[in-house]
């Protein structure tokens, strides 16, 4: 799937996330979708539980670090360390990346369906 990222001009988002019960097992994949994002002209990449672990969280960084496109990036409910989550969000805030959903200019929120 990464791969196709980068060659796919008109794919625009991407959700490769686990189900409600259980986690999608993309342990891994993180060096992969981190190269393609430097490329590719996705705006959203919903990653959420997929068991990305550190090593993916830094990967992933540096795609989002050089990606032009990427405006929304969910990495929810995986196992990355503060280390790699404080450098995602650092290059959010400085590109304008939405993580988990939230823009930086929103300013309410609403839970649906509670």
């Amino acid at each position: 799937v990464a791969s196709m990222i980068a060659v796919t001009t008109s794919l625009t988002s991407l959700n490769v996330s686990g189900g409600v019960y259980e986690a999608q097992n993309l342990q891994g994949s993180g060096k992969a979708f981190g190269e393609a994002l430097k490329t590719s002209s996705l705006k959203e990449l919903k990653m959420v539980k997929c068991k990305l672990d550190t090593t993916d969280g830094n990967a992933l960084a540096s795609g989002l670090a050089v990606s032009t496109s990427l405006t929304v990036a969910d990495l929810r409910y995986n196992q990355l360390d503060i280390n790699s989550a404080q450098m995602l969000a650092d290059i959010a805030k400085a590109k304008s990346i939405s993580l988990c959903g939230i823009s930086q200019d929103q300013t309410a929120a609403e839970r649906d369906g509670l």
